[in-house]
């Protein structure tokens, strides 16, 4: 499952590589954000938690900080209706870029059997003042229920969140 923006409803795909066969068959769920991506990807933050200006987080983001609810969807709604209706296999990958990145490394860290693999692409790891950063190592350090695997990667874009 990948978090991306979309201008319809759920898109499934089914992939597959023919003539190699090193990638196995599977169906590519995309889910549209065009409502509000802060509120579904971000984790829960720090109320007194400051930007640039010295505005609080909460007023430059009223509806922030939902991640947990987005990942409900995700895992006990829509899942299941893709299970239902498809011929799956017992293997979910968490895919997502800037917001979605951050989503995905937050899922990994607080609930790491929800999926059995992770891709976080430029993960927008600044949120609530790097907090991710800070109490990643101690959680991926304890042991999951299931392995995860996962791959971040990392641009060096400025970012007007980061306090300087």
């Amino acid at each position: 499952m990948g978090c991306g923006a979309s201008s319809s409803g759920p898109s499934f795909t089914r992939a597959r590589s023919s003539r190699t066969r090193h990638i196995p068959e599977m169906i590519v769920v995309g889910v549209p954000n065009t409502t509000d991506r802060t509120r579904d990807l971000t984790p829960p933050f720090s109320r007194t938690e400051r930007v640039d200006d010295g505005r609080r987080l909460s007023e430059v983001s009223p509806t922030a900080g939902h991640a947990d609810t987005f990942l409900r969807f995700l895992t006990e709604e829509l899942a299941p209706h893709v299970e239902a209706r498809y011929r799956t296999q017992p293997y979910r990958i968490l895919v997502g870029h800037s917001h979605g990145g951050l989503f995905a490394m937050h899922v990994l860290t607080h609930k790491p059997e929800s999926f059995n693999a992770y891709v976080a692409l430029s993960p927008s790891v600044h949120w609530n003042s790097a907090e991710l950063v800070r109490t990643a190592p101690e959680a991926l350090a304890r042991p999951a229920r299931r392995a995860a695997h996962a791959l971040s990667l990392r641009t060096r874009i400025p970012s007007p969140w980061m306090r300087r």
